[in-house]
């Protein structure tokens, strides 16, 4: 199902803040799933999915924690049978073939081999749900409520050096005025499909719907024990849900 109206349902948002309820009636019919995606006018998101994919085929197996690690990289460096050509010489399309396949197992190792002392710098989108939320009344003046709220959601790395898809838990509690503005703050935690994981420290400010703000890195296990950092998030605020633009850096001891 697709909105085919102009204006896009997210335009919507800022003149409706708490988000665009959409109800369908279904007749005769079950609903199995469903998913929310963002608008993609200029295909941006779609060439970042591709490339992501594409990384996922080149990128050596050894890094991957799912699958065997001695098995070969995909897509690249595949065994081409040696065929002297006339006068025993390697003919010179599997001389460039061999030399590429090297190159770009160079460059493979070299991106995602994490040294002691690296600072690694990336740029991620975070989507996330709210699970649980209460508030309360502060009765000073007209809708003045102080809230409390937990959230989970999954982050995905777009820049910098390539990460598997992590999970995201936050729990935090916001100051808010009748007009939507405020101040918010709380901890959140990644989980890394290695187990590993750390934990931040974040508080910002909310107004015209978005939540803009700063965090802090700590608490890091696994490959990330020792580690700190921090980051910039800028949220768009969407109903139950807040999707989030996050530019930070960790370095590891």
């Amino acid at each position: 199902m697709r909105w085919p109206q102009v204006p896009h349902p997210w335009d919507l948002h800022p003149d409706y803040l708490g988000g665009v309820l959409v109800r369908f009636h279904l007749r005769n019919a079950k609903l199995y799933s469903y998913t929310f995606t963002l608008p993609d006018p200029t295909g941006q998101l779609e060439l970042e999915r591709q490339n992501a994919r594409w990384c996922d085929h080149i990128r050596h197996r050894s890094d991957n924690w799912d699958r065997a690690t001695n098995a070969p990289p995909i897509s690249v460096c595949r065994h081409v049978p040696m065929r002297p050509s006339e006068g025993g010489r390697e003919p010179k399309e599997l001389d460039m073939r061999y030399a590429l396949s090297s190159l770009i197992l160079v460059l493979i190792f070299t991106a995602n081999s994490a040294l002691s002392g690296e600072r690694i710098e990336f740029y991620a989108k975070h989507i996330n749900v709210s699970t649980a939320s209460e508030t309360m009344e502060v009765g000073d003046e007209p809708g003045h409520i102080l809230a409390f709220f937990s959230a989970k959601g999954v982050g995905t790395r777009l820049e910098g050096p390539e990460e598997p898809p992590y999970k995201i838990e936050i729990q935090g509690t916001g100051d808010y005025r009748a007009d939507g503005s405020g101040k918010n703050q709380g901890y959140g935690k990644f989980i890394f499909a290695d187990g590993s994981y750390y934990f931040e420290r974040w508080s910002g400010e909310v107004k015209d719907g978005r939540a803009v703000g700063t965090a802090t890195y700590y608490g890091g296990s696994g490959r990330f024990a020792g580690m700190s950092g921090g980051s910039k998030y800028d949220c768009g605020l969407m109903g139950d849900r807040f999707i989030c633009d996050v530019r930070g850096f960790i370095e590891l001891p």
